[in-house]
């Protein structure tokens, strides 16, 4: 609750300033992709319930406050792209760089 009473004070800024703001709910690896060996070796299993106790209360989106929920990005990368229990390597921001991408420009209209 907290967390989206701070995504509407900087809605509020948003129209204020004149500006526009996107959200993205971030992949981790312990939701929605098979694991490498490479990928396990690096998690960290004690937090795993809590992203699966509270990522599934996340709604998937709301188009009011520009928020995207891309968790599930690489459900079908079997590659790794997971250098540690939460960042990515180069395959996996491109990836992510990319979705954002075409949701801005889907949201945005742009040709």
């Amino acid at each position: 609750d907290v967390y989206f009473s701070n995504l509407k004070i900087v809605k509020a800024l948003e129209r204020e300033y004149g500006i526009e703001t996107y959200f993205f709910l971030k992949p981790v690896n312990y939701l929605g992709k098979s694991l490498t060996e490479v990928e396990k070796s690096v998690i960290l299993g004690n937090l795993k319930p809590l992203y699966e106790s509270t990522y599934p209360k996340m709604p998937r989106k709301i188009e009011a406050l520009n928020f995207y929920d891309i968790p599930d990005i690489f459900k079908n990368i079997e590659e790794p792209v997971y250098i540690d229990f939460a960042h990515l390597n180069t395959k996996g921001n491109e990836i992510v760089a990319e979705k954002i991408v075409e949701i801005i420009v889907e949201k945005e209209n742009f040709k």
